[in-house]
């Protein structure tokens, strides 16, 4: 995957407007692309794969104004369309809803949002591991 973005980036006019620089400065300012690109990536991993739990007795909390679900307001929020629940391990496709959890093993009390299909959602009491973003609930 690099090798191809290196292939690119020598061929990018950013890398021949630098005639001035020499080559080894040239693949400093890649090598240094890349570790820019790498952190991004660990990033975003960090930000995924956290471990949840339900909420109880939201399923009658109203999304935001200007959303027409809670799936509706995660997907806004994410720029995002989920056709498949976030719960690790479940493929399911159908009744994805926007969901209320908060994260396990944390001092976070806050309440966030991710698709989860029907059948992850019932479960209580069972904490388990999301590969989206968890968005805030906005408070009042």
């Amino acid at each position: 995957m690099y090798v191809w973005e290196l292939f690119n980036l020598l061929k990018s006019k950013d890398m021949n407007n630098d005639k001035g620089l020499t080559l080894g400065q040239k693949q400093e300012k890649i090598g240094k692309k890349l570790i820019d690109d790498v952190r991004n990536q660990i990033n975003k991993m960090e930000s995924l794969n956290t471990l949840v739990k339900n909420v109880k007795k939201t399923g009658n909390d109203t999304s935001p104004k200007g959303y027409t679900s809670w799936r509706n307001y995660w997907e806004k929020q994410t720029d995002t369309k989920q056709n498949i629940c976030s719960k690790i391990g479940c493929d399911r496709t159908e009744n994805i809803d926007g969901v209320h959890v908060q994260k396990a093993n944390s001092r976070d009390k806050k309440y966030y949002i991710v698709p989860l299909c029907h059948e992850c959602n019932e479960r209580e009491d069972v904490k388990f591991y999301v590969s989206v973003k968890l968005i805030p609930v906005p408070e009042d």
